[in-house]
């Protein structure tokens, strides 16, 4: 059982929404930087976007698993 009211677990998913969103904009964006369209940037561009993708790639995991860890405390926190 958890200590938190349901706001924390509402305001979690919210940021965890976000987060995942904004992640995978950012991480597409990057690999058409990376792979379809690399004649198109330079090669710090190119370097940069290669980059993201590792570390985007961690960051919509990190985003999932908050995501789910607010679920799980929004449904404890409706069981009576």
């Amino acid at each position: 059982m958890n200590n938190y009211p349901k706001h924390v677990y509402i305001r979690l998913i919210k940021y965890a929404n976000l987060a995942l969103g904004l992640a995978a904009v950012v991480f597409l964006g990057s690999i058409l930087i990376a792979y379809p369209y690399s004649e198109y940037f330079q090669l710090p561009a190119q370097i940069t976007a290669h980059i993201l993708i590792m570390v985007l790639a961690g960051v919509i995991k990190v985003a999932f698993v908050a995501r789910m860890v607010a679920q799980k405390g929004i449904n404890e926190s409706c069981v009576v």
